[in-house]
């Protein structure tokens, strides 16, 4: 009944297909494997990234990771196909399609401290946590970088994590495995429009954002905010995600942020744009230039 993708709606396409694997019917199964293609290729950006905030990334990934674990190397009944002539066999939902891409962009978005930095409706204490990590080390051996992250959330013995995940999903020795330490690098996705400038020998230091991100669910009136990170502390700070808070429209002002005010209003939602013009990250300087349409009485 419900046939809308957005962070709610896609749980209930996974329930649908746990059902149809369980009682052996592959057109629930397409129902729920509908749902997780369209919130991979559709809700998600191209590059992967988010389109509203990775607060709303780990609810979205919330209701499709179940789908993912229990669709590996899930094959239709012998002999089925569909009304196309389609038929499954041995999936692996985690390779065969750009769910790959969404995991590494929830890694590389990640704050020195671990966090996610507050912009659009991230709220201050956003992470990905030992659930998240447990499934992108256990699901992606060939990115040790995952594994090094699940140590530091769950330590070297990786005893602090999830333990029915550990339980059910963790390949025995994973613990032992030796890893390079924790390093987080500078992007500028080309869907996501927002720079992550760090410093540090590991990019851990600091984090400098400067957004260009276009207007989407849950952003604020915001276009070219700077916000800073340095050694534990919000230098230049952002109030992230207050959906909820009685004074939220004041919050979500153009004012309340660190960018440009023109006349003293705020700035354009619908229609607004925005661009990187360039990006730049080397050993010793790193740089970005982007512009944004968020004023129609300005043309530049």
């Amino acid at each position: 009944a419900d046939k809308v993708i957005n962070n709610k709606a896609v749980t209930n396409r996974t329930a649908v297909a746990l059902v149809g694997m369980i009682v052996g019917h592959p057109e629930l199964v397409r129902f729920g494997l509908e749902g997780f293609t369209e919130t991979i290729d559709g809700w998600f950006l191209p590059d992967g990234y988010t389109p509203e905030s990775p607060a709303y990334a780990t609810m979205t990934l919330g209701g499709i990771v179940p789908m993912g674990q229990a669709m590996k190397d899930y094959s239709d009944p012998p002999g089925y196909a569909d009304a196309n002539g389609k038929r499954y066999d041995d999936l692996d939902l985690y390779h065969d399609t750009a769910y790959h891409a969404v995991w590494e962009g929830m890694y590389n978005t990640l704050q020195g401290d671990l966090k996610y930095p507050p912009f659009a409706d991230s709220y201050a204490r956003s992470s990905l946590g030992a659930y998240f990590a447990e499934i992108m080390a256990t699901n992606y051996p060939e990115r040790p970088h995952y594994l090094a992250l699940l140590k530091e959330i769950a330590g070297d013995d990786l005893g602090g994590t999830d333990k029915k995940i550990s339980l059910y999903y963790r390949p025995p020795g994973l613990e032992s495995q030796s890893v390079p330490p924790l390093s987080l690098p500078d992007v500028c996705p080309p869907e996501l429009r927002i720079g992550f400038m760090r410093t540090g020998e590991r990019g851990r230091e600091s984090l400098l954002l400067l957004s260009a991100s276009r207007w989407g669910s849950h952003h604020q009136d915001d276009s070219l905010n700077l916000y800073y990170w340095k050694q534990g502390r919000e230098l230049l700070t952002d109030l992230g995600y207050l959906w909820d808070h009685p004074d939220k429209h004041h919050l979500v002002d153009t004012i309340a942020h660190n960018t440009v005010v023109i006349d003293g209003k705020n700035q354009i939602r619908n229609g607004r744009s925005g661009d990187v013009l360039f990006f730049h990250s080397g050993d010793h300087i790193k740089a970005m230039r982007a512009s944004s349409t968020a004023y129609a009485q300005a043309s530049r």
